[in-house]
């Protein structure tokens, strides 16, 4: 339970101004960890067209995108800006990834993510 309270007390010392960083960080890794699997997965579940250069050219605009955007949010912290980030972009982006993953991988029966992204999910 120590662990526990050192990560109260290191999460308790970080400002939104600061933890807003942790999503394009996060997307990253998210990005990292499908990559070497997804375009096959997609060719064989979904279209023979996909290639790894439509996933490459979604994702690094995905990534622009939410490091633009929580620039945005890191400079100017108001509540109307914060609002339209959580609303508009992180949620969404959050809730329709989980419900992709979730959903290709039950009909699939094959785990479309790695192993950090499949245990998470469960």
């Amino acid at each position: 339970m120590d662990y526990l309270i050192s990560a109260r007390a290191l999460v308790s010392k970080v400002a939104f101004h600061e933890a807003v960083w942790l999503f394009p960080l996060s997307f990253i890794l998210h990005v990292l960890e499908e990559w070497p699997r997804f375009t096959s997965w997609a060719q064989r579940y979904a279209s023979a067209l996909y290639t790894q250069r439509d996933y490459n050219t979604i994702h690094i605009a995905g990534i622009v995108g939410a490091t633009f955007f929580t620039a945005i949010v890191w400079m100017f912290p108001i509540r109307a800006v914060v609002f339209v980030f959580f609303a508009f972009l992180l949620a969404p982006g959050l809730f329709f990834n989980t419900l992709f993953h979730a959903g290709g991988t039950v009909i699939t029966k094959e785990n479309l993510t790695g192993k950090a992204g499949g245990g998470l999910m469960l």
